[in-house]
């Protein structure tokens, strides 16, 4: 079944061009095509580095047309309520996280290590809450003005998402780059199911797909990514 998610990734023409906003802890792109869609706002606040980059990369603030959020922790949602209202666009989330960014709370996973668990006391569990477009199945972003595809998945919360934009694979927190070594995949440090969460990056793994952005560390190639999810 997860497979067949991503069946529609396979017919993009035009894909978009991908540009880095921002590189902290959570990395945030926009999708450039005839349309702007922005991929993640990382922590509350971020949003002032989401309008930098648009702004030095001479992207107009009119162009923006939609915000894909990959999942609802407070690391990848903290700028969405202030960006939608500044730019007037609708916030797109896969529909099993929706709940969580209208009560403005971190959605359920679990850490995958004493040290993920330990660290989980330093990271902000709410922000800023807003009002979602769910994404209940795969859906086209042409609408938006961008040939590029969001599937809901799960795995890493209930509603996460992953995009595809040609040959870009955009994977959110499923799994993640190494802290020191950036280009090795690793397990991420909380998963609500570990074994749908790779299985859908594996599904996702298209012969079209040439690199995989990972949220956090990367950029990992798909080959990498093989070797990891095979062991």
């Amino acid at each position: 079944m997860i497979a067949a998610l991503f069946v529609l990734g396979s017919a993009l023409a035009a894909p978009p061009e991908v540009i880095e906003l921002g590189r902290g802890y959570t990395h945030l792109y926009a999708l450039v095509g005839e349309g702007v869609v922005i991929v993640d706002t990382g922590y509350p606040g971020d949003d002032v580095a989401v309008l930098k980059g648009l702004a030095e990369a001479g992207i107009a603030e009119d162009k923006v047309t939609a915000i894909v959020i990959t999942h609802a922790h407070s690391d990848h949602t903290g700028g969405a309520a202030a960006l939608a209202a500044r730019l007037q666009v609708p916030v797109l989330m896969g529909a099993g996280d929706v709940p969580e960014a209208a009560q403005g709370v971190n959605a359920e996973a679990s850490p995958t290590s004493s040290r993920a668990a330990f660290m989980s006391r330093f990271f902000p569990e709410t922000f800023d809450t807003f009002t979602a477009t769910p994404v209940n199945a795969p859906m086209s972003l042409a609408e938006y003005g961008v040939d590029a595809q969001v599937s809901p998945v799960g795995g890493h919360t209930e509603g996460s998402l992953i995009v595809t934009a040609g040959t870009t694979l955009f994977v959110g927190d499923l799994i993640r780059g190494g802290v020191m070594r950036r280009k090795a995949p690793r397990l991420h440090y909380y998963q609500l199911d570990i074994a749908a969460a790779h299985a859908a990056v594996g599904a996702a793994l298209g012969p079209e797909v040439t690199v995989v952005l990972p949220a956090h560390g990367g950029p990992l190639t798909p080959e990498a990514v093989r070797r990891f999810l095979a062991d």
